[in-house]
């Protein structure tokens, strides 16, 4: 018998044809349904007990704070944007506010005396008023541009009877000047000079001035002798009752040094804004001049004289 044959022989003597029959004879066989017990002893690995771990707490605690984090942020973010918002209309209200009462130079600080001297004096002239043509003591006073083509701002009594004018700059060139209109009820005339591109004043607003504000006079008080000069003083009062002509008015009252010549000048304030124009000198009981007690036209009512002057002579 070869090797092969043997082998087959042998491995069917190990086959059992009646265990094979009662397998295939008991797989038909309705099978009992197993109780919960037998389920449990037979799938031991389908129940757990889930025990808490540090990890998972830990992990639970990360994930909490991440979320309060998170609606912290927006909570922030939001209150931060609506206090920004508040600021910011708060501050813009300011701002209106100083720009439409006249504060804003307060709020914000001044110039120096020599930065508002050297921003107004260019603009600034002395004027001479010849009472006739052989004349060789013109009353002398002071003068400031209101337009860049040649027109002169200041005092009529500075100019009262006066047949020949001149203005000498403040570069130091003389000029011929010719009367173009003046309003003697309120002190005030217009000289024009030739030429164009003149440096003119910045008006200010003379309702917001306060008592305690800066005042600055630039003018010419002796004539050449005392030409551009600079005094400081405060505005000491505001709507101060005064008479010219023998007509009620009302002024800005100065103790900035103002001597005969300084007529027709600017009173600035700290941002070199033309308040008023330098007027009068009041006088005390005797007759003589009261230091420290100089007083001008509020720049308001100026500026609203002079353009009906320049109306009335139809200048455009």
């Amino acid at each position: 018998m070869s090797e092969k044959e043997w082998q087959e022989e042998h491995e069917n003597a190990n086959q059992n044809p009646i265990e094979e029959k009662v397998d295939e004879s008991a797989a038909d066989l309705p099978q009992e349904a197993p109780t919960p017990d037998a389920q449990a002893e037979s799938a031991p690995e389908q129940q757990y007990e889930y025990r808490w771990s540090y990890a998972d707490q830990k992990a639970f605690d990360e994930g909490q704070l991440q979320k309060k984090r998170k609606k912290g942020a927006w909570t922030y973010a939001i209150v931060m944007a609506a206090a920004f918002l508040v600021c910011f209309a708060m501050l813009i209200g300011v701002v209106v506010w100083y720009e439409m009462t006249g504060r804003r130079e307060r709020a914000f600080g001044g110039l120096t005396v020599g930065e508002v001297s050297e921003m107004v004096s260019p603009a600034t002239v002395l004027i001479y008023s010849y009472q006739s043509t052989n004349d060789k003591n013109p009353v002398a006073g002071t003068g400031f541009f209101i337009r860049e083509d040649g027109y002169i701002a200041t005092n009529y009594h500075v100019i009262e009877g006066g047949k020949k004018f001149k203005v000498t700059l403040y570069s130091a060139e003389v000029l011929d000047a010719e009367l173009v209109g003046y309003s003697k009820d309120n002190d005030l005339a217009i000289l024009k000079v030739e030429g164009h591109r003149y440096p003119v004043i910045t008006v200010g607003n003379s309702d917001a001035v306060e008592v305690g504000d800066a005042a600055v006079v630039i003018g010419n008080p002796s004539g050449a002798h005392g030409a551009w000069t600079t005094t400081q003083g405060i505005v000491s009062a505001v709507d101060r009752p005064s008479t010219i002509n023998g007509k009620r008015c009302y002024m800005i009252q100065t103790d900035a040094a103002i001597n005969g010549g300084n007529s027709g000048g600017p009173l600035c304030n700290d941002q070199g804004e033309v308040i008023g124009v330098v007027t009068q000198i009041m006088l005390d009981g005797n007759g003589d001049r009261n230091e420290g007690f100089g007083m001008a036209i509020p720049i308001n009512k100026a500026m609203s004289v002079l353009e009906d002057i320049l109306e009335k002579n139809h200048v455009d």
